[in-house]
């Protein structure tokens, strides 16, 4: 799909050079779509390039399997700013951070 939109840029940009001879009609549909498909892919990358970002930093406490064991850097940070900001500090959650 990007492949896609970035010919159709050249073609824009041919067209706006005189090099080809899209009638304007066409051009104004090519450089719609263009448009909302450039902006919907740069939207989704950048959630994607987020969520992994933020699967790397911030390991919930439920994970399972290899997730488990690994120690991200804010891992245990993010717990506890998560339990101070919805006010449900337990005495297990303070055992379970004095234990580790």
């Amino acid at each position: 799909m990007y492949v896609l939109m970035i010919t159709l840029g050249l073609a824009m940009r041919a067209t706006q050079a005189t090099w080809l001879g899209i009638a304007p009609n066409y051009f104004y549909q090519i450089m719609t779509a263009h448009g909302a498909a450039m902006a919907g892919i740069s939207g989704l990358a950048g959630a994607v390039v987020l969520a992994l970002i933020l699967v790397n930093l911030f390991v919930p406490s439920f994970a399972v399997g290899p997730l488990s064991r690994t120690r991200p850097i804010f891992a245990e940070s993010a717990r506890g700013y998560m339990a101070i900001s919805s006010g449900g500090i337990t005495d297990e959650m303070v055992q379970k951070s004095i234990d580790e």
